[in-house]
């Protein structure tokens, strides 16, 4: 309790210092805008009066040649009106001190750690199905108009297809294309229909060949429903995504709504599946974004989050123009039960690996 206690504190003190940094970059951001305005305003004030003093002289007659007329009484002198009182200064109020991140304590099973957006399959670590497929969702009459599906049984995850649906649309908003296709047979697949297609591929070219592109039935990331394979189908003809140029910078999008080229070329020999350019894999926004920047594959990424765990360094990213917080804790090495610490008060979600815990994502807000 007292290691749980001391570990609350030094986490909540790290995360309202960031707090309190962007409350007072934001209010020295007030500060200036109050003060310009004050000069503005003292600019402006000065200058009618300058204009109200000119504007009471008797302007010459040009041509008049009678001399004026002297009054032997003296007006009297006018007085400027008093000048107003200056407004005194306005500050800007003291900062409120932010209210102070607590946290709170997750128990999660280890049936918890087999889902999410980061579970890593493959040949190590396979995939746990599921009692049912509700979690699922048919993109036929749920599809963005930015692409184009190869048969109408195609099932995604909800946040992939979200996820793919506004990556699509903003990339027919910048180009006007609309010839992305997600290819027939390349999202959800049971392991019924990964084990057909399996076969179907070895007895093509032999299972050694096989292997290198089609995953056995249980280890298949497209069990997740979380990845796709896309192409390009313009006039009557089927195209790899590089195989055009327009459509080849489509993946930036895909990499701004939280997906990752899955199997890269470079990385092979970790992911131990051939250079596919058309298999993308929803992780979520912050994680896409770490990835790609740092060149790391899925698996190179979950052992990279082992080392930011919850009472020690955390790692940051921001994505989109949001601040995330993300660390890792380990499954408890008895039990079925692992306690995880989530803030309380921020937004934040919590994936397992499918392998030996889970990664807590903490929304901090918008960054500065």
């Amino acid at each position: 309790m007292n290691q749980n206690y001391h570990q609350n504190t030094a986490q909540s003190r790290r995360i309202n210092e960031r707090l309190r940094r962007r409350r007072r970059r934001r209010a020295g951001i007030v500060i200036f805008l109050l003060a310009a305005i004050l000069i503005a305003l003292a600019a402006v004030y000065v200058g009618l009066l300058i204009r109200g003093r000119d504007d009471r002289r008797d302007p010459p007659v040009d041509g008049d040649t009678t001399p004026a007329v002297i009054e032997t009484t003296a007006a009297p002198e006018t007085t400027a009106a008093p000048e107003t009182t200056a407004a005194p200064e306005t500050t800007a109020p003291p900062e409120t001190a932010p209210a102070p991140v607590t946290f709170t304590t997750l128990n999660l099973s280890r049936a918890e750690m087999l889902r999410g957006p980061l579970v890593l399959v493959n040949s190590s670590f396979p995939y746990t199905f599921p009692a049912n497929e509700k979690h699922l969702v048919n993109l036929y009459g749920n599809r963005s108009r930015g692409y184009q599906l190869g048969s109408a049984q195609e099932k995604l995850a909800q946040n992939a297809l979200d996820a793919l649906n506004r990556a699509a649309d903003a990339f027919m908003a910048a180009t006007g294309e609309t010839g992305l296709l997600v290819s027939n047979n390349g999202t959800y697949r049971s392991f019924d229909a990964q084990e057909k297609l399996y076969m179907k591929r070895v007895d093509a070219v032999g299972e050694a060949e096989a292997a290198k592109y089609v995953a056995l039935p249980g280890v298949s990331e497209h069990h997740t429903g979380l990845a796709f394979d896309l192409a390009v189908y313009v006039d009557g003809k089927t195209y790899q995504l590089n195989a055009l140029e327009t459509y080849s910078g489509f993946p930036t999008y895909l990499v701004e709504q939280g997906f990752v080229l899955r199997y890269p070329a470079n990385k092979v020999q970790v992911t131990g599946i051939g250079y596919e350019d058309w298999h993308f894999r929803y992780v979520g926004i912050p994680h896409a974004k770490y990835m790609t920047e740092n060149n790391l594959c899925l698996e190179e990424y979950l052992n990279t989050l082992r080392g930011y765990q919850f009472d020690g360094t955390h790692l940051l990213v921001t994505a989109g123009g949001v601040d995330y917080e993300i660390w890792y804790a380990p499954v408890a090495a008895e039990g079925d039960i692992t306690t995880v610490m989530v803030p309380n008060g921020l937004p934040y979600s919590v994936s397992g690996n499918n392998m030996d815990g889970f990664i807590v994502t903490v929304m901090l807000g918008r960054a500065q």
